[in-house]
C-alpha cells in the first residue's frame, strides 16, 4: 500500500502563539515537494510567505529518518550476510580474499555512517525550532497576531 498526499512538516519558529510549518507533497511521510508555509496557532492556521527554513527542516528531518533507518537496516542485513565469510577469513580460511574483505568493511562503514548522520541530522533540527525577536516581529506583521518569543 502506498501512502501519499500532503502533510505539514518542518516545524520551526516556535513562539508563544504558534509555529511555522510547510505543506509538502509526501510519499510514505517523506517530504518531496514543498507547496506553501503556514503559521499554526491553537485557533487554526494562517498562510505566511514561503519559509526556506521550514522547508529545509522538513526535508532534513524526513530524509534523515529514512537515512537512519535505511542505513541501520542495511548495516544489520549486511552484518548477517557477511558474518560467515568474515569468520572463515579470520580463522585463516580462504572463503574470501583480502580485497573482498576490504569491500565488505567499506560497505558496512558507509551504511553505519549513513545511519549515524541521518539520526544526527534528525536530532540537530531541534536547534532551529525557536523564533527570535526579529522573526516574531515579522510574523506579527504577516499574520496580524501578537507573536511573542518563547
Amino acid at each position: 500500500m502506498i501512502v501519499a498526499g500532503t502533510r505539514l512538516a518542518g516545524k520551526v519558529d516556535e513562539s508563544q502563539v504558534g509555529f511555522v510549518v510547510t505543506r509538502f507533497v509526501h510519499v510514505w511521510f517523506v517530504p518531496l515537494i514543498p507547496l506553501s508555509s503556514w503559521f499554526v496557532t491553537a485557533g487554526g492556521a494562517r498562510p505566511v510567505p514561503f519559509s526556506l527554513k521550514s522547508a529545509f527542516v522538513g526535508y532534513v528531518r524526513g530524509w534523515g529518518v529514512l537515512a537512519a533507518l535505511g542505513g541501520f537496516g542495511g548495516f544489520v542485513y549486511l552484518c548477517t550476510e557477511y558474518y560467515s565469510r568474515f569468520e572463515i577469513y579470520f580463522r585463516g580460511g580462504t572463503a574470501v580474499g583480502e580485497a573482498e574483505v576490504v569491500t565488505m568493511v567499506i560497505h558496512l562503514a558507509v551504511l553505519g555512517v549513513l545511519a549515524v548522520l541521518g539520526a544526527v541530522a534528525f536530532i540537530a533540527m531541534r536547534f532551529l525550532s525557536k523564533a527570535g525577536a526579529a522573526r516574531c516581529a515579522e510574523l506579527s506583521r504577516t499574520t496580524g497576531l501578537n507573536v511573542v518569543p518563547l
